[in-house]
């Protein structure tokens, strides 16, 4: 089967750009990249559901590169009543490092 039909069946896929999926998916193999802010040190579903994703396509010869921003993290969430405060860049190492240990 190929990727592109597997992705749909299993609802991976909403929309895309782009002539055809399997122009996207199941020719020329890409470089595919996911980047995660450290603000916690474990992962949540919604990055799961991604991670599932990447290997489906690592498996079919994507490349797949995985990204923990540093500077992002230290920004912190966005607030809607009052200026981000940063994070302390100690701190962001440490869970940077704790996202390493557990997923990495």
């Amino acid at each position: 089967m190929q990727l592109s039909t597997e992705l749909e069946k299993r609802g991976f896929i909403h929309q895309f750009s782009g002539e055809s999926l399997a122009t996207i998916l199941d020719a020329e193999k890409r470089v595919v990249y996911h980047g995660i802010d450290p603000s916690a040190d474990s992962a949540h579903a919604g990055n799961f559901v991604i991670w599932m994703l990447l290997k489906h396509l690592g498996n079919a010869g994507h490349k797949i590169i995985f990204l923990v921003g540093g500077g992002t993290g230290m920004i912190g969430d966005p607030k809607t009543d009052m200026e981000r405060p940063t994070v302390d860049p100690v701190l962001v190492a440490k869970t940077v490092e704790k996202i390493k240990n557990k997923y990495g």
